[in-house]
């Protein structure tokens, strides 16, 4: 049994299926659900987090509080601890790190399965977390 598991949530289907997967395949005692907000590209702040009352992050935090209570739905158990985390910055980045720092001892997340030019142009988030990450990584497609 993995005891802490990290899920970083987007909204995609594929996070809902891997936060289905990591609750059948794991039986967790805790889930992480995590939101990265990076930014908007054009914002002057974008990815720092440094000005995280602006106007331009309100609604990405709730939407980030609406991911978090489907997935509360969505894992339907009252016995398992779900603890809910917004952060900012680079996506990979952050979910590496709040996996060091909660001691978690997995991470769970959903792939958009991008190939050939666009995963060499935009990159893999998923990709990235499971070179970098100090625990495992399973990622759900």
């Amino acid at each position: 049994m993995t005891e802490r598991l990290v899920l970083p949530i987007d909204g995609s289907e594929a996070a809902w299926d891997a936060l289905a997967y990591a609750i059948s395949a794991y039986s967790p005692r805790e889930v992480h659900l995590l939101y990265v907000i990076s930014g908007p590209t054009n914002h002057p702040y974008h990815g720092d987090g440094s000005i995280v009352e602006d106007e331009v992050f309100a609604a990405e935090r709730r939407y980030a509080e609406e991911l978090f209570e489907t997935g509360r739905d969505r894992i339907d158990d009252s016995a398992l601890d779900v603890t809910t985390a917004i952060r900012f910055g680079q996506p990979p980045h952050q979910i590496v790190k709040y996996a060091d720092e909660h001691d978690c001892t997995a991470i769970v997340m959903g792939s958009t399965g991008r190939d050939g030019a666009a995963r060499v142009l935009l990159g893999s988030v998923a990709e990235t977390v499971a070179r970098r990450a100090s625990v495992p990584v399973t990622v759900v497609r």
